[in-house]
């Protein structure tokens, strides 16, 4: 097919998508893993947290659990969305951040995408630890394993 250079012709897929290199990508994935751990933690907290007030015979106020639970899945469900975009596709990105609505089918959701994220940053050489990695740490190895290829 010949190179069409008219200003009236019809976009490409390839002229309407962003140009995204792999060191922006890998960054992003850093940024939405580390808050996808610490959405992990907080999904644990409250799964755990009111049984133990409840053992421990203090009052748990359920509306105020309620809306702080309601909430915090709302953050989760658009963290998750966009880790999942980033190490899958939207339309799995997309079904991912509606699962994040079911309690428990949700907090395995956050584990495998963020297994799948942490799976992708060690290909690249990026060891994030237990609450992940910075951006900036993210950054500085990048541009160090760029620097040390010949």
């Amino acid at each position: 097919m010949p190179h069409d250079d008219s200003p009236f012709r019809s976009p490409s897929i390839e002229s309407t998508q962003p140009a995204v290199d792999e060191d922006t990508r890998l960054i992003r994935i850093v940024w939405y893993q580390r808050l996808t751990i610490l959405a992990i933690l907080v999904y644990t907290g409250f799964a755990i947290g009111p049984m133990l007030l409840t053992v421990a015979g203090l009052w748990v106020p359920i509306r105020a659990v309620s809306i702080a639970y309601w909430c915090f899945v709302f953050v989760a469900m658009f963290t998750t969305f966009r880790l999942a975009q980033q190490v899958y596709s939207t339309l799995i990105a997309v079904l991912c951040g509606l699962l994040i609505l079911f309690p428990i089918v949700g907090l395995v959701v956050l584990v495998v995408v963020n297994q799948k994220a942490l799976s992708d940053l060690n290909e690249h050489g990026l060891q994030p630890g237990f609450l992940g990695m910075s951006r900036s740490e993210a950054a500085r190895r990048l541009n160090s394993q760029r620097a040390d290829q010949p």
